[in-house]
């Protein structure tokens, strides 16, 4: 069997096929739907020996005989329509791409189906095509070159099926590399607590990694939290978590990402230096929104949504950004309910650059945090 790497790429000198990954890509509902009718199905044999067999069938009404023999032609067509579809064919191009959008020549890629797979390595153009059989419409992807961090595994599905090929036919797949550049220690903590308080604002602080006083040890509120909670019968709990920031200029900008894209670096290292909002909140149930349009709703438990973080920002006299504190979020922020507790849960991954630059790319092997939790080792 072969296996993957560490960091989710394919270990050299290794046979065989790899399983099928679970990860997503843009694929739609017909796409799976799909899939599930392409199950093969198991050969059947009947229980007992031959006299009971022969018992069995001569017992049998004609009704029922032609009953099985229905069925067995239906079997029989199913098997046919899955036995075709495993000789289909696929095409595809992979185009990768680094953190410019610029071609990168010589990655070696690995393309693989259900039984098969083709590796090869990208022109100077970037592009390598592979063609291949596959029985689920469906491809997964490894991508690794020395400098950049590894794609481990990216899957594409395909949408249709027609006369033995697979569609889009040849479509152009395009991945993106990031340069390993200047990664830093952070503060990198996995927040999971109940809120010490709710309904009125309570800071968190982001370096110290801890509530501000008198919840925690903290000192200066970088987070802004507000939770509600209330019930509207024994299994319907509703909620809401709304997050502010105190300095103009700090806030969350956010980036949608599917989060098993499995990338060695999911955002880029250097923050973006504007688009910072500064008002967000998440809901469960039925709960409304807080008044005015400067709050940006977000969806609870979304694994999709990231966001680069500024925080302690400091503005000259014209209102320019002179200094501050940048980071990211992966995973989003998601508030939990539970019918047999009266709190609120909060849950959030952060990396904070404390150098004042706005390079977020974390030196896994130093983090600042002295109580970060599981934060796994993705930089």
């Amino acid at each position: 069997m072969r296996q993957l790497g560490r960091d989710g790429a394919v270990e050299e000198g290794s046979t065989g096929v790899l399983p099928v990954a679970v990860g997503v890509s843009p694929a739609t509902s017909d796409a799976r739907k799909l899939q599930c009718r392409m199950v093969c199905i198991p050969r059947w044999k009947p229980v007992g020996d031959d006299a009971d067999w022969q018992r069995l069938r001569q017992t049998r009404s004609p009704s029922s005989t032609n009953s099985f023999r229905l069925g067995y032609l239906l079997l029989l067509v199913a098997c046919l329509i899955a036995c075709a579809a495993c000789g289909s064919k696929v095409q595809v191009t992979v185009k990768v791409v680094d953190d410019n959008n610029q071609p990168v020549p010589n990655a070696k890629v690995v393309v693989m189906g259900l039984n098969t797979q083709k590796e090869g390595k990208t022109d100077k153009d970037g592009i390598f095509p592979a063609k291949l059989r596959n029985a689920t419409g469906q491809l997964d992807f490894v991508v690794r070159k020395e400098g950049f961090y590894t794609i481990g595994w990216y899957s594409y599905y395909f949408t249709g099926h027609t006369n033995g090929q697979w569609q889009p036919w040849n479509p152009v797949v395009e991945l993106q590399l990031r340069k390993r550049g200047d990664p830093r220690p952070m503060v990198v903590k996995h927040v999971e607590e109940e809120m010490p308080v709710l309904d009125r604002p309570v800071g968190y602080d982001l370096l110290k990694s801890d509530w501000v006083k008198p919840y925690g040890h903290g000192e200066t509120s970088d987070f802004l939290f507000e939770a509600r909670r209330w019930s509207n019968g024994p299994d319907n709990v509703n909620g809401w978590l709304r997050l502010k920031f105190l300095n103009p200029g700090d806030g969350l900008a956010t980036v949608k990402l599917f989060w098993r894209n499995d990338y060695g670096l999911k955002l880029a290292a250097i923050a973006p230096p504007n688009g910072y909002r500064s008002q967000w909140w998440w809901s469960v149930g039925s709960a409304d929104g807080p008044p005015g349009k400067a709050w940006i709703p977000e969806t609870n438990m979304d694994q999709d949504a990231n966001y680069y973080l500024r925080v302690r920002t400091r503005t000259g006299i014209n209102g320019e950004w002179e200094r501050g504190l940048y980071g990211k979020i992966y995973r989003g922020i998601s508030l939990g309910l539970w019918t047999y507790r009266t709190n609120v849960t909060i849950d959030f991954l952060y990396y904070l650059n404390p150098d004042g630059t706005r390079n977020t790319e974390w030196d896994v092997r130093s983090n600042l945090c002295p109580n970060p939790g599981d934060v796994g080792g993705r930089p």
